[in-house]
C-alpha cells in the first residue's frame, strides 16, 4: 500500500499527458487510489490526537506528541476546538505534573480570552487536563467573562479559584450557598469564597459542610480562623457520626476532634500512630498532637497512657490542651 500511495503523484501526472480520455479501468484505479489517500490522511491526524500508551502506563508529560500540536496563524473556532482538544488527549494519562516545566498551560492559554468558552466546554478526562485547563482560563478570565464563569460554576467547582481571584464571590453567593446545601465534593477555594462574602448567613451552610461533607481537614482548615464561628459543636456531631468504616474520613476528622478535647479521638490518633499498617495522615496527627499536648509530646504518647487508671492525660478546656498528670515522685 506504501508504494502505492507514493507512486500515486506520478500516476495523476501520467494520466493528466494522455491527450485521449483515460479508460474506465484507469479511472476507476485513481479513484481507489485517491480513497486510500484520503484514509491515510484521516488516521494520521486521529494518532496525532491520541498519546502512546507509555504515557498512560508511566504518568509523565508527553512532551513529544506536546511538540507535534500546533495552532494555526488566525484560526477559526473549528481549529482552536481542535488544538485544545489534541492538547488535552495529550495530557489525559498523566498522574505527574512539573507545573513549571509543562508545556499546557502557555499553549492553552494561547487561544486567547475570545476563545474562552471552548476551553471551558471541552471535555477533560483526568486530573491533570482538568487543571491545566483551569490555569488557562485563570489566565485569561476577565470581567467580561464574570457571566459565563459563574454559569459554569456549578458544574466545574474548582471555577471557585477564578472567582476569587476577581473577587466575584457577592455575584456567586446564591450559587456558593446552593453548592454547600448539596454537599458537593467541593475545593478549598469553594470554602475560601463563602467566607471571604462575609455573610453571616452563609456560617450555618458551612457548618454542616463541615459535619457533612468532603474532606473535613480541609474545611476545617479554612474555617478555623473565621470570626464568631464556633466549630466545637460541629465538630463534635461530625465525630459522632463517622467510623473506622469510613477510614478516610475517619482519619481526617480524628486529629481535628482530638484538639476539641474529645478523649475517643485523642485515643483514635494514638492508635492510629501505633498501627504498622496505617500510613496515611500520620503526619497530621503527629502535628496535630504537638500543638494540642501541653508538652508538645503527644506524639509519643500510647493508647495504653490514656486508659489507665487512675486516668494520666487530661484535657484543660481553660487552655485548651492535652495535659500528662506524672505521678509525684518517692518522698514527696
Amino acid at each position: 500500500m506504501r508504494h502505492l500511495l507514493l507512486l500515486s503523484p506520478a500516476l495523476t501526472a501520467l494520466l493528466w499527458a494522455v491527450e485521449s480520455p483515460p479508460s474506465s479501468d484507469v479511472q476507476a484505479l485513481t479513484a481507489q487510489v485517491q480513497a486510500l489517500e484520503a484514509r491515510v490522511t484521516v488516521f494520521e491526524a486521529a494518532l496525532k490526537t491520541v498519546p502512546p500508551r507509555w504515557v498512560e502506563e508511566s504518568g509523565g508529560t508527553n512532551y513529544a506528541v506536546l511538540a507535534t500540536i500546533t495552532l494555526a496563524e488566525n484560526p477559526t473556532r473549528a481549529q482552536v476546538q481542535e488544538y485544545v482538544q489534541r492538547i488535552v488527549n495529550a495530557s489525559r494519562g498523566q498522574n505527574i505534573m512539573g507545573k513549571e516545566e509543562d508545556p499546557q498551560v502557555a499553549m492553552l492559554t494561547k487561544v486567547g480570552a475570545a476563545n474562552l468558552d471552548i476551553l471551558l466546554n471541552t471535555p477533560t478526562e483526568g486530573w491533570a487536563p482538568r487543571y491545566y485547563v483551569l490555569d488557562a482560563v485563570a489566565t485569561l478570565a476577565t470581567d467580561e467573562h464574570k457571566a459565563l464563569i459563574l454559569a459554569k460554576l456549578p458544574e466545574m467547582p474548582l471555577l471557585a479559584r477564578v472567582v476569587l481571584k476577581r473577587e466575584w464571590q457577592n455575584d456567586a453567593k446564591d450559587i456558593l450557598r446552593r453548592g454547600l446545601e448539596q454537599q458537593a465534593n467541593l475545593s478549598s477555594y469553594w470554602i475560601r469564597a463563602a467566607i471571604k462574602t462575609g455573610d453571616p448567613a452563609l456560617h450555618p451552610f458551612l457548618l454542616r459542610y463541615l459535619e457533612e461533607g468532603e474532606n473535613p481537614f480541609m474545611t476545617y482548615g479554612e474555617l478555623r480562623n473565621v470570626a464568631g464561628l464556633d466549630l466545637g459543636p460541629s465538630i463534635a456531631k461530625a465525630w459522632a457520626s463517622t467510623s473506622r468504616s469510613n477510614r478516610h474520613r475517619y482519619l481526617e476528622l480524628a486529629p481535628i476532634a482530638m484538639a476539641q478535647g474529645i478523649p475517643e479521638a485523642l485515643l483514635a490518633c494514638l492508635e492510629i500512630l501505633a498501627d504498622p499498617k496505617e500510613s496515611y495522615g500520620k503526619h497530621l496527627i503527629r502535628e496535630a498532637l504537638e500543638r494540642a499536648t501541653l508538652d508538645g509530646q503527644g506524639s509519643e504518647w500510647t493508647p495504653a497512657m490514656l486508659k489507665a487508671q487512675p486516668p494520666v492525660i487530661t484535657w484543660d478546656a481553660t487552655i485548651r490542651q492535652w495535659e500528662r498528670v506524672l505521678a509525684p515522685k518517692p518522698g514527696f
